[in-house]
């Protein structure tokens, strides 16, 4: 927004106004934004309560629910907002509420900054666009770390992944043996948490799992490391076999976990879904015949496909979310993609699974690998037919092909 524009976030009345005219979205990714941007208006004004604020907006909606407290409260971590520029986040939500042409007409008040509102103004503008930059150097020199951390971790891990105690519930889980990637590594580890002891949690033979992006050369780059923890030393409430970690200051988003890379193919379809036993399970269930990418939370969707769409541009996209929240936001991320190509597809797991949680390893483990195969079979058709109200069209789009 130019700077006239920027000025009438300041206005007396007009943060009040634009929240009673914008409604909130229906869509989960809209409404994330949405949630940000009225937080970072809150802050510009200096307002203290910017989750209530954006509570009792929420409220308003359509899809209100009891457990948006708790995504407004996630959307509003600290080191989410300390990357976005205030003004531009808050500019948008003003302009998406229509209140500009009205005040440039004089419709909406009439207000005129003195000398010393201008000037208070002005250093308060400077003093966030300050904190702004500073706050992403800060974040880029915590980033180095983590990925010097990552490097280190993974290279030294040198135990038999196969004999996690993870893995073998997995294993146990699937009543068969599942086979391990090579590049997936075990290691002991130790972490520093809330209400453990001072000398720290011990993980016994916890699996590292590298995450991969796309480099400058179009290749895959290993970018961070989830581990998927073992066995607890000492166990508290938080910390138990199969919990997972990430590094802090990591950069997460867009980064994956790809099953049958080799079989990626421009044109073809792909697969995302959330973890990385989803993944194995829907590479196992579809005999290794699409390439399937975990992206390790249900957040990361988007960014996942913005990272794939680098070298993949006219592949369509089929998200496999988990039964609840994950298969939401993949909806959503398909709705907001309805009139683009190649298409996005949310494939609707909730189908087969009714228990929220439920990921595609629970339907290898309750149905096995032939019947799930037959199961995802219908899914995919399904999902196709519910965007495109038909299976005509190129084959090489279509998924159900290749299963």
């Amino acid at each position: 927004m130019s700077e006239s524009k920027d000025e009438f976030l300041l206005w007396p009345g007009v943060f009040d106004e634009a929240l009673a005219r914008v409604l909130p979205a229906s869509d989960y990714l809209g409404w994330v934004q949405q949630v940000r941007q009225i937080a970072c208006w809150a802050n510009i004004l200096r307002l203290g309560d910017a989750q209530t604020i954006c509570e009792r907006w929420s409220a308003s909606g359509v899809n209100a629910a009891p457990a948006d407290a708790g995504l407004i409260r996630a959307a509003l971590r600290p080191q989410s907002l300390e990357k976005l520029s205030p003004f531009s986040m808050a500019g948008a939500f003003l302009r998406d509420s229509g209140l500009i042409p009205e005040i440039h007409s004089g419709r909406f008040g009439s207000y005129q900054p003195t000398a010393a509102d201008l000037a208070k103004r002005e250093a308060q503008r400077r003093e966030m666009e300050e904190a702004h930059r500073v706050a992403l150097e800060a974040d880029e020199r915590q980033r180095q770390i983590a990925v010097r951390q990552a490097t280190q971790i993974y290279n030294k891990a040198s135990l038999d992944p196969a004999q996690s105690p993870y893995w073998q519930r997995k294993c146990s889980a699937a009543a068969l043996p599942l086979p391990l990637p090579d590049d997936v590594k075990a290691s002991n580890w130790r972490t520093f948490e809330k209400g453990a002891p001072s000398k720290g949690i011990y993980w016994n033979h916890s699996l590292v799992i590298p995450l991969y992006r796309i480099t400058d050369t179009l290749q895959l780059g290993m970018s961070t490391i989830e581990i998927i923890c073992g066995r607890p030393n000492p166990e508290t409430e938080l910390s138990f076999t199969g919990a997972k970690r990430g590094l802090k200051g990591a950069q997460r988003g867009g980064s994956f976990y790809p099953f049958n890379i080799d079989k990626a193919r421009h044109g073809s379809p792909l697969v995302i879904c959330e973890g990385f036993t989803s993944g194995l399970a829907l590479s196992l269930a579809m005999g290794g015949a699409l390439p399937v990418f975990c992206a390790m939370s249900c957040n990361n969707f988007a960014a996942v496909i913005d990272e794939l769409r680098i070298v993949y541009n006219h592949s369509p996209i089929y998200i496999v979310g988990d039964v609840g929240v994950g298969e939401e936001i993949a909806q959503s991320i398909a709705e907001a993609n309805t009139r683009r190509y190649p298409p996005v597809y949310s494939v609707p797991l909730s189908r087969c699974l009714f228990e929220d949680g439920n990921d595609p390893f629970d339907l290898l483990a309750r149905h096995g690998v032939d019947n799930s195969r037959v199961l995802l079979r219908s899914l995919f058709r399904e999902a196709r037919i519910g965007r495109d109200g038909t299976l005509s069209g190129p084959s090489s789009s279509d998924a159900i092909h290749h299963i």
